[in-house]
């Protein structure tokens, strides 16, 4: 199967912000961590909507939403998986805007794992069903 390059960057992207992800948690810049996670994610997510419905809206909460639609209540993913990607969400604003409060290296790590988490069945669903390669 021949993969758009519209697909292809964005897993690209999302590969590469992990491993950044690794280097900012290292370096202690714990808030450009967190946001990173949450846009390789998204990034993810936007794949799944490419593919399903052939677009995706540049609003954040407009992917949340149509994530939701067409991938939690179908139930093709748990309910959980919108949970998380909320949480990330919530803790990528307060890391970008909220600056009274420093991210710690737990709340980053936690972050980190629960995005890894989420990209691996996402990554899962979108291989065990054609729709990308290795």
């Amino acid at each position: 199967m021949k993969v758009s390059p519209q697909i292809k960057n964005r897993l690209k992207k999302s590969e590469r912000y992990f491993k950044t992800c690794e280097i900012l948690l290292k370096e202690g810049d714990y808030e450009t961590c967190v946001s990173r996670v949450f846009y390789a994610v998204l990034y993810l997510i936007e794949v799944l909507l490419i593919l399903k419905i052939n677009n995706f809206p540049t609003r954040h909460a407009d992917v949340m939403n149509l994530f939701e639609q067409n991938f939690i209540k179908t139930e093709i993913f748990p309910q959980k998986i919108l949970r998380d990607f909320r949480d990330i969400f919530e803790k990528r604003l307060s890391a970008d805007y909220n600056h009274d409060v420093l991210m710690t290296e737990k709340e980053a790590e936690k972050i980190l794992k629960k995005g890894k988490k989420l990209a691996n069945k996402i990554k899962v669903y979108l291989l065990k069903n054609g729709l990308i390669t290795k």
